[in-house]
């Protein structure tokens, strides 16, 4: 982001929101009085909720999400080995804006939940960020609800179909998952006060990160689901498996880091 573009964002800037959506993902963030972001997003992805789970969780994680340089160190706290886990997890990120460029740390308290599909995450140390925390969610899809049936034409066909939502077979239990719905809700506050006019774009800014996240995310799970159907690679293993010193796996492609000043402290958790 240059300065041309940074003018331009503030002079647009007339909102306390800011939104991006595409086909299957949406993307909104409030921003409060005293510079709280408040993050809601969610899409559709065409893959087993256990898998998704597993690359949000993987202790190599940064290669698949182009906000995250490296991880320091991730030391189990708690483990019941029935699917609940507590993580402290040291991430390296990477900021740019403006022609300047740095690393910053972030570590955190990450708390699994695989039998209810959700991943909590808290700040362990404050510092660049005073507030960062959040839940995803991930739940799972049958394939009707991935390829919902086309609107009915009467509202007596309506009716018939289920009004347009989840219809009844789909519910089922013989109804095998086959893609997830993934949500993110996130509170985001800097440890410090963006001068002026800066303040004033922190919302679209962290738009911008959560959108590269799922970004990220979906080209991870696209890259997978091709591995597989070809048949040169597995899955990634559950992570509540996966030892420290694991082989790595083959990395994902990676993107530039993002020429944003909000690049700070958006990791995945």
């Amino acid at each position: 982001m240059g300065w041309a573009e940074l003018r331009r964002a503030i002079a647009d800037d007339k909102s306390n929101t800011a939104n991006w959506s595409d086909e299957s993902t949406s993307v909104e963030v409030t921003q409060q009085k005293g510079f709280m972001c408040n993050v809601k997003a969610k899409g559709k992805l065409h893959m087993e909720p256990d898998k998704v789970f597993d690359i949000l969780v993987a202790p190599d994680n940064h290669k698949y999400f182009s906000g995250i340089k490296r991880i320091e160190y991730r030391k189990v706290l708690e483990d019941d080995k029935a699917g609940k886990m507590k993580v402290e997890v040291q991430q390296v990120g990477q900021w740019k804006f403006l022609g300047f460029s740095g690393e910053f740390s972030t570590t955190l308290y990450v708390h699994q939940d695989r039998k209810a599909g959700k991943i909590r995450f808290q700040l362990a140390k404050p510092g660049l960020m005073k507030d960062f925390a959040g839940t995803w969610t991930i739940q799972p899809l049958t394939p009707k609800d991935l390829h919902p049936a086309p609107a009915p034409d009467s509202a007596s066909q309506g009716k018939r179909q289920g009004g347009g939502g989840p219809g009844f077979l789909s519910m089922l239990p013989f109804q095998k998952a086959r893609g997830s719905f993934v949500t993110l809700e996130q509170s985001i506050l800097p440890g410090f006060v963006p001068p002026k006019p800066l303040d004033r774009v922190l919302k679209g800014i962290s738009a911008k990160q959560v959108q590269i996240i799922l970004q990220d995310l979906r080209q991870e799970v696209e890259r997978q689901s091709s591995a597989e159907n070809n048949g040169k690679i597995p899955a990634v293993k559950a992570a509540t498996r996966l030892q420290e010193d694991a082989e790595p796996q083959r990395p994902a492609r990676r993107r530039q880091p993002p020429s944003a000043f909000g690049t700070v402290g958006m990791s995945i958790f």
